[in-house]
Parts: C-alpha cells; structure tokens; sequence
C-alpha cells in the first residue's frame, strides 16, 4: 500500500468501528484494505490525522492460535501436503506487556515506526524473503535517525523472519556494508529448536514475538543480562483472497529499543 484514497465506514458501536480503505500500490493498481479502529468517524483515523497521540496506559497483548491461521492460509490439517523448505511453524503463544509512563520496569528509549515495502515477493510459504526487507528499512532507518549503530545493542531481535528471512537480512545489510556484529537473531529461530524439530525455517505469527518477548527477553532485562535491546516486531499485509489472486506480499516492521530496568 502506497497511499490511501476514500475511506467508508461500514459498521460501528459504542467501541469499535469498521473501516474500508481504498488502497492504492506503487503501480497505481486499487484494492479494497479493511481495518478496525477505535475511532468514530474517518477523519479521526491516523493514516488521516498522521498523529499519533497517546492513549495513556495500554495493556498490548499479541496471541498467535496455529489452527487458525493454518485453516485461513495453508492446507488442512489433515491433508498431509507437504511443505516447502522456506514455509514456517505458526507459534501458538500469547504474550501482553503493560506499558505507563511511571515504574521501574525496562523502559523503551526510541522507537522508528517502518513504512510498507513491497518487492514483489507472492509466495505465502516465504514469509521471511517478504518481511525481510521492511525490516532491514526500519533497522538502517533506526540507526540513521539515532545516530546509533549495532554496537549500541546487546540484541537486536526480529520478530519472525525465520532462518530465511533472517538470512536474507544479513545479506541485505552486508550488500550496504552494514555489519550486525552477530548481534542479529529472530524470533523464529529462538521459539523453536531448529535442530531437533521439524519446523523447516522456523516458527511465525504474533504468538512467536510475543512469547519470546515477554517471556524471555524483557526478564534478561530486568535482571541486568541485557542491558540494551533492539526489538523488531515484523508483519505481513495479505490475506487469503490476495495470495490466490497472486497479488504481492508487502512487509512492515516498527522498532522499539528498550533498556534494563535497573
């Protein structure tokens, strides 16, 4: 999605509200993106306003359930079918985060919200060579708009590129001269042992960044055994009806530094 023209409320309540967006690609091609806000009425939307004002305390809370996104995006369960080389695990996890203003919790320090990159990557069972390069654009965009390296970082965590996206990554930074400094891992390759379980590239969906998020990495951060960390969410904007009319997979990724809170 490159730019965003009429927008129609479809439904609405007292708390949520429907939204049909016509988005417009690079190619200047239309198609209809739906999207579920908060909001009341259009112009209060963000891709609007292009504000993005604080609500104050937010609970985030991510959940990744495999049957369902198995049932949506790949073959039943039962079929048997085999899978490619570069297809990922669906993570089923859940994780949620309270973030305020006062604590003494890790404390994020920066965040550089990604822009939707689309490099015509249509496979939905090659997820990671998608996301890949939204998230390569959001980490060189972090460090150009911080001034900050891969030095700075104990970590810097992608969300669920798996071994191939994270692959890919690495080749796009060593293209620009950008040396992570093995700083670089995913979280798709740290969900799953690679070794000994039959998940080919890894495992994916918000479950998979979630869990290792909450449940491993902010306790390093707590405790002191990290002192800094990068984290990447990654995403991909496509649904059942795009990847069978072979349409493009387009990526994103917003990066959060966090910091110990000790």
């Amino acid at each position: 999605m490159d730019r965003i023209g009429s927008i129609i409320k479809l439904a609405g309540s007292k708390f949520l509200s429907l939204y049909q967006l016509d988005a417009i690609r690079r190619d200047g091609v239309h198609f209809p993106y739906f999207v579920a806000s908060r909001k009341g009425n259009p112009e209060q939307l963000k891709s609007v306003t292009k504000r993005n004002d604080p609500d104050g305390v937010v609970i985030c809370a991510r959940l990744g359930e495999r049957m369902v996104l198995v049932r949506q995006y790949r073959f039943p369960l039962g079929y048997g079918g085999q899978r490619t080389p570069t297809s990922q695990w669906t993570v089923t996890g859940s994780g949620a985060a309270l973030v305020s203003n006062q604590g003494k919790g890790p404390k994020i320090t920066a965040c550089t919200i990604g822009t939707v990159t689309d490099l015509g990557i249509q496979d939905a069972n090659n997820m990671g060579a998608a996301m890949a390069p939204a998230a390569y654009a959001t980490i060189r965009a972090h460090f150009a708009d911080l001034k900050t390296g891969p030095e700075d970082f104990d970590l810097i965590v992608t969300g669920d590129l798996g071994q191939v996206g994270k692959e890919m990554l690495l080749e796009l930074a060593r293209r620009d001269g950008l040396s992570l400094g093995g700083k670089l891992t995913d979280c798709g390759t740290l969900v799953f042992d690679l070794e000994k379980q039959d998940v080919h590239a890894g495992g994916s969906g918000c479950g998979c960044s979630a869990i290792t998020l909450c449940g491993c990495l902010l306790g390093q951060l707590q405790t002191g055994k990290l002192k800094k960390i990068l984290f990447c969410g990654t995403g991909a904007l496509l649904s059942p009806t795009s990847t069978q009319q072979g349409l493009p997979i387009p990526g994103v990724c917003h990066a959060v530094a966090i910091t110990g809170g000790r």
